[in-house]
């Protein structure tokens, strides 16, 4: 073996070396980026919770209007029934 054979294998090695070590650094840098990236999704997924929770109450409450709205009207149907019934008797 020549030494500049030698030399080519040692820089070889040495690349490789270099590459195991960026492919671990890259491995680390990307287990933190999903970390980072789940406490993310975590946050994103209870403010939903909380806008869900949020429609569902303003929406109760407008039922509960409408329900209220429904019999006073149902209330007024009724005396305009019963106004109508006297007259047809009279």
């Amino acid at each position: 073996m020549t030494n500049e054979e030698f030399q080519k294998l040692v820089l070889d090695k040495l690349a490789t070396v270099a590459t195991k070590n960026d492919i671990e650094q890259a491995k680390k840098e990307l287990k933190d980026d999903i970390a980072v990236l789940d406490s993310k999704v975590d946050l994103l997924a209870h403010g939903s919770q909380e806008d869900v929770k949020s429609m569902i109450r303003l929406t109760d409450k407008k039922i509960d209007r409408i329900d209220t709205k429904i019999d006073i009207l149902n209330n007024h149907l009724l005396e305009h029934e019963t106004d109508i019934q006297l007259l047809k008797k009279a």
